[in-house]
């Protein structure tokens, strides 16, 4: 791998985080830059959170989801798996003209009964467009580059993005999905 990858990492702060520092310590071996948030930032309103996101994904090929118990219930979740997939084709945007849809790399993360996969996500591993792998398999580093380079390569079918759900309004609680109600 010649080219840098440039990352975002989506993950649920409360529960994931000690995953995520274990994948920054993987790009230290690796040509992977991290545009990922360093930390929490739920303090700021909304806009402020969504620039921020629209921002650091600005300069990313791939997205790496992490996909733990309660992500699939996640608002911010959910919005940074849509603006993944939504690119940025609006002249008026403030970063730049414009970037395609980012590839997505979806990491199912360990000992973990039911992971609770986004739905949105869940849409594009249905059409193909989303690359898979469980945590074991990213401790092997060339089988991570291979995912990652993968992922980016799929930023050219486009044609496989689903991205028509609405984007989540709230957190969503377990008893909601049981009984699958949109949220």
């Amino acid at each position: 791998m010649n080219k840098r990858l440039n990352c975002f990492i989506s993950y649920y702060h409360k529960d994931d985080f000690k995953y995520v520092k274990k994948i920054r310590e993987i790009y230290q071996l690796i040509k992977v830059s991290d545009y990922g948030l360093d930390r929490d930032i739920s303090y700021r309103d909304e806009e402020q959170i969504y620039d921020r996101i629209k921002y650091r994904m600005n300069h990313c090929s791939v997205t790496i989801v992490l996909i733990g118990k309660n992500t699939g219930r996640r608002k911010w979740v959910d919005w940074e798996i849509w603006a993944s997939l939504e690119g940025y084709r609006n002249k008026n945007v403030r970063f730049r003209e414009g970037f395609r849809p980012s590839g997505i790399l979806a990491i199912f993360l360990p000992g973990i009964k039911k992971h609770s996969i986004p739905k949105r996500l869940q849409d594009n591993i249905d059409s193909g467009y989303v690359v898979k792998m469980d945590w074991n398999s990213v401790l092997d580093t060339k089988n991570l580059i291979r995912k990652l380079v993968i992922a980016n390569r799929m930023r050219k079918n486009t044609s496989l993005i689903n991205n028509t759900r609405n984007k989540m309004k709230n957190n969503s609680h377990w008893l909601l999905e049981l009984f699958d109600f949109e949220y």
